[in-house]
């Protein structure tokens, strides 16, 4: 089992940065590694949605989660089917800091059903962290750019 836990300041207010990381089906644009994302009604108490997320590796792996939220504030999750995964449970945190700045508390926890996997995306997770977090700034820019477009076409 892997743990990997980081913290990240991103450019945007609390609610865009919620409203952004949100975004699931979203993921295969601006996530690397991710090529499919389905978003399914929730079927656990508490849950808000489920989605499950299509990753391509020599052969084609999906991991279906199950979301629960407290808005603005945090988003976790935790693993409902796998055909690679034993666990996958995790979290953002956000708290503001300042008009235009979350810090956001991004917490994993996965099992891989082999030894040998497992510790390769342990690795993995942490040197494509950089990666996925400028990712995620930018699908969470793109869209609070998307919603101030739209609510300035509705003034109109």
């Amino acid at each position: 089992m892997s743990t990997l836990k980081t913290e990240h300041i991103f450019v945007g207010s609390i609610e865009s940065v919620f409203s952004g990381i949100r975004q699931f089906k979203k993921y295969p644009k601006y996530l690397p590694g991710v090529t499919g994302a389905t978003i399914y009604p929730p079927t656990r108490k508490g849950s808000v949605l489920m989605a499950r997320f299509e990753i391509d590796m020599v052969k084609t792996f999906y991991y279906t989660l199950s979301f629960f939220e407290t808005p603005p504030t945090k988003i976790w999750w935790d693993l409902e089917d796998s055909n690679l995964m034993a666990k996958n449970k995790g979290s953002w945190e956000l708290s503001p800091k300042g008009p235009d700045k979350t810090l956001a508390i991004y917490t994993l926890e996965s099992e891989f059903d082999s030894f040998i996997v497992d510790a390769l995306a342990g690795s993995m997770s942490e040197s494509m962290m950089p990666s996925i977090l400028e990712a995620f700034q930018k699908m969470i820019t793109d869209h609070a750019m998307a919603i101030s477009a739209a609510d300035q076409k509705n003034r109109k």
